[in-house]
């Protein structure tokens, strides 16, 4: 071996050494920085997902809430032109028609409503589609609609609905927030909406008689929900009455997407 060689030999042996473990590293960067590019595109793919189901939301309770404003204030004119003149046909037919095309909507945008795929990861999407679901399931429970599913009662659906969200709002709210409040307040007007349609003979026993669209089962639902209820009214009445909770009230809330959306809706709440 020459002595060029020799000299040279430990050079190219350190140099391809460097090269070597620069390589690795390189790999390693574009493998990290291959991974974020995924995460972030995940990312990316999810909130467009989310807020495409949330606008469509939107879009179906404007479209439909619209309609049904109109409806209702052809049916109520209808409504009072029959009531002072009881041979009015006319106002008659118009009056019983606009109530049957309410119903009509409501079954429509109840159905639009089945077939939307929410997707499981936004809590915010979750939470309207449950709202809006349990709206639809009680109007049709109050008019005394047929089951909507053919096997569960509407008022049965429209609480399961409702509750459905309770662990999100417990998870994420305070229960001094005021929408978890009003979310709150609306499930206990629906309860006390199914015990009336139940009836408190049924409910205690004294009586086996089951309205119609209903099965013995709702009595069991109807009970279940009533303690569901009184539990949550019995947390909000400890946040107003508990010094220790008042004083939570002051504090800051923790940003969540759900705690964004109750500031929002409480602004078109029912």
């Amino acid at each position: 071996m020459s002595i060029v060689s020799q000299v040279l030999r430990p050079l190219l042996l350190h140099w391809k050494l460097i090269f070597r473990l620069n390589g690795s590293k390189a790999g390693k960067k574009s493998k990290k920085m291959a991974s974020m590019t995924f995460y972030r595109s995940q990312f990316d793919v999810e909130k467009l997902e989310s807020d495409k189901s949330i606008h469509h939301l939107k879009f179906l309770s404007n479209f439909y809430m619209t309609i049904i404003e109109a409806k209702q204030v052809q049916m109520n004119s209808a409504e009072k032109r029959f009531l002072r003149d009881r041979g009015d046909m006319e106002a008659y037919d118009e009056w019983t028609g606009n109530k049957m095309k309410i119903c009509e909507l409501y079954e429509c945008w109840l159905r639009e409503l089945s077939a939307c795929q929410v997707p499981t990861f936004d809590d915010v999407a979750r939470t309207m589609h449950a709202m809006m679901l349990s709206d639809c399931f009680w109007f049709l429970a109050k008019i005394h609609r047929p089951q909507f599913d053919g096997k569960t009662s509407n008022y049965a659906r429209a609480c399961e609905t409702l509750e459905s969200i309770f662990p999100t709002l417990r998870d994420t709210l305070h229960p001094s927030n005021a929408f978890y409040a009003h979310v709150v307040r609306k499930y206990a007007r629906l309860v006390e909406d199914y015990r009336k349609a139940l009836g408190e003979y049924t409910l205690n026993g004294s009586s086996r008689h089951v309205p119609a669209h209903m099965t013995s089962w709702d009595i069991y639902k109807c009970r279940e929900a009533s303690r569901t209820c009184f539990q949550h009214l019995s947390i909000l009445r400890g946040v107003e009455t508990s010094e220790t909770l008042r004083d939570l009230k002051k504090m800051p809330y923790h940003e969540t997407h759900v705690f964004r959306f109750s500031r929002i809706s409480l602004n078109s709440a029912n």
